[in-house]
């Protein structure tokens, strides 16, 4: 447990984690600024978060809060000091949850930051909302709205952040093998990019990464839905598990 608490002083007390969560909130306020028209809280969320360059950004800022540090302990020398006290599945396990945790936070905590500051602007719905009958008709959590329209937005930030997270786990796991800090953190939206790519227009997928984490796209039943979400979450931290794994025995042979 001694590496996982280092790890995770590292995430939350360092400033990045702070300034991250900032910069998120910030990004998806310009974002909507685009979107005066939207009546309530609920259009404007869905219209900023939707498919954009904000998007991207965002996957940036929140896997750069932890996505660094493999690159760091490279370059300050302190990775064969710390494998000499510690298995090096131990590092390896220490620095996915780490991140993962550090990404999806900053995720939710950008986004509620923002959605605070909307709701002292707009109500979160209005009477005979658009955006409630159109996202009843496109999803099967369609018994949230409009009563528990929070846990609704709340449910879908958080499956967002875990998009995130996903993203950011990948591009640590191949940060062993370039060292690069900036592109270690231009991986998590070209990553989602190409996904949505591959996945819409060579495989012909009914299923994408985008789709796989919003609920508003979603005819399966709830239960099935977020298994899905769970195992393709699981998919992605064992990828980066063994990326990094082997990135770093790699090293230890050079």
């Amino acid at each position: 447990m001694g590496i996982m608490k280092m790890d995770l002083k590292r995430t939350f007390l360092s400033i990045k984690f702070p300034m991250a969560v900032i910069a998120t909130a910030i990004l998806w306020y310009l974002n909507t600024r685009r979107f005066s028209a939207e009546e309530d809280v609920l259009a404007i969320f869905f219209a900023a978060v939707g498919r954009s360059t904000i998007t991207y950004i965002a996957l940036a800022v929140c896997g750069g809060v932890y996505d660094l540090s493999i690159c760091e302990d490279f370059q300050d020398r302190e990775i064969r000091h710390i494998l000499s006290r510690v298995c090096l599945k131990k590092y390896v396990l220490s620095k996915i949850a780490a991140c993962m945790t550090g990404a999806v936070i900053t995720y939710i905590f950008g986004t509620v930051i923002y959605l605070i500051f909307e709701m002292t602007q707009h109500p979160l719905t209005v009477p005979d909302s658009l955006a409630v009958a159109n996202l009843q008709e496109l999803t099967t959590f369609h018994g949230l709205l409009p009563e528990y329209t929070i846990i609704f937005v709340l449910l879908q930030v958080f499956l967002n952040g875990l998009c995130c997270g996903c993203m950011a786990v990948v591009a640590m796991g191949i940060s062993p093998y370039i060292r690069d800090g900036f592109l270690v953190l231009c991986i998590p939206p070209v990553l989602f990019f190409l996904l949505l790519f591959f996945s819409q227009n060579l495989l012909k997928l009914t299923t994408d990464t985008e789709s796989i984490f919003w609920i508003i796209m979603t005819e399966k039943p709830c239960g099935i839905f977020l298994i899905n979400v769970f195992l393709y979450t699981v998919c992605f931290l064992v990828i980066s598990f063994w990326l990094l794994y082997h990135g770093i025995r790699r090293y230890e042979y050079e």
